[in-house]
Order: C-alpha cells, then structure tokens, then sequence
C-alpha cells in the first residue's frame, strides 16, 4: 500500500502591471478555447483530455513559446480548483486567480521562463482587475520555489496531506476559500 505525505506550499503575489519582463523571443498566448490550443506540442501532451476538461470548465490555459517553440505551460482559475494533492476544493475569492500545474520543457529550463510566465499573469490579472494571485509548489520542489521567490510571490503558509492508498487525510480545518 502507497503512503505519501503531500506537504504543498502556498504563495500568494499582488498584482503588479508593471511585474512582466521580456526574455528575448518569449512570448505568452492565454486560451480559453480548445481551437486555439497547440495541444500536440505542449510539454505534456499525453494529457490532452484533462487539458479539453479544464478548457471546458472555464479554467485558462498559459502557453509559452521561446523563438516560436513552446516551451511552457499553466492555468489559470478564478472560480473552483481542485487542488489533487490535498483532495480539496479551493474556491477562489473574488477578484483572485490560481496559477497551477505549471510545466517548463526540459529543455528551457534555466532561462528565467518560469518566473517570466508568473511576472506575466501577474501583469495580465492587474489588467483584468484582480488583485491578488496564488500559486503553490510541493515542498521538495525547490528549483519551482526558486522561480515563485523570483516572480515576487511570497510565502503564505504550508498544508499537509498524508495519502495512504487511494485514502487521503488532511486538517478538517482547512477553509474552502482561502489555502
């Protein structure tokens, strides 16, 4: 039987129109559309279905592309995000969005593209007329913990879940709203 401990530390960001920064030949495509979505050369293209499940659910996905190839990818939610991990709902406040289930293609790694494509939504929810943006990386993460420190995120607070089989027990004093 599988036992895991799943420690997720949460960072929280204002928004700041001014935070994105150029990396030559790097650009951002934000989709909400299925037509719209490269989904064949994204850095894990064996999701597609969860991919066209999110698209449907009104979440928004990040697409990165360095000189034309892509070489990122996250979403975006400002409604509901179930957070797998924790096997909890996170309802998003208003005028808040999470960024999730970020990926940099090994082979772009190191460029400064991670903290990029957060300086970047966190410019794209100050046009949008957000305030805040959350973000959270499994502790041992620490080269993704890097790159949210870099992007100006800030350390909120650290859940704990410990998964035993398909079983997942966490603090029953977790909001719905808030990480």
């Amino acid at each position: 039987m599988m036992v895991k401990w799943h420690r997720l530390v949460f960072y929280s960001a204002p928004v700041d129109s001014e935070a994105s920064q150029a990396i030559p030949g790097l650009s951002f495509h934000v989709s909400l559309d299925e037509a719209d979505v490269p989904f064949h050369a994204l850095p894990c293209p064996q999701f597609e279905a969860v991919y066209r499940d999110r698209l449907r659910s009104g979440h928004e996905l990040l697409v990165g592309a360095l000189h034309g190839e892509v070489v990122f990818s996250a979403w975006l939610v400002d409604t509901v995000l179930r957070v797998d991990e924790l096997h909890w709902y996170w309802h998003v406040q208003r005028d808040d969005v999470v960024i999730y289930d970020v990926i940099t293609a090994p082979r772009a790694r190191g460029k400064g593209i991670y903290p990029a494509a957060l300086r970047f939504v966190r410019a794209l929810a100050a046009d949008r007329g957000l305030r805040r943006c959350w973000i959270y990386a499994e502790q041992g993460n620490t080269a993704s913990r890097r790159g949210i420190q870099k992007a100006g995120f800030t350390r909120y607070r650290t859940r704990y879940a410990l998964q035993v089989g398909k079983a997942v027990l966490r603090p029953n004093t977790m909001s719905e709203t808030e990480p």
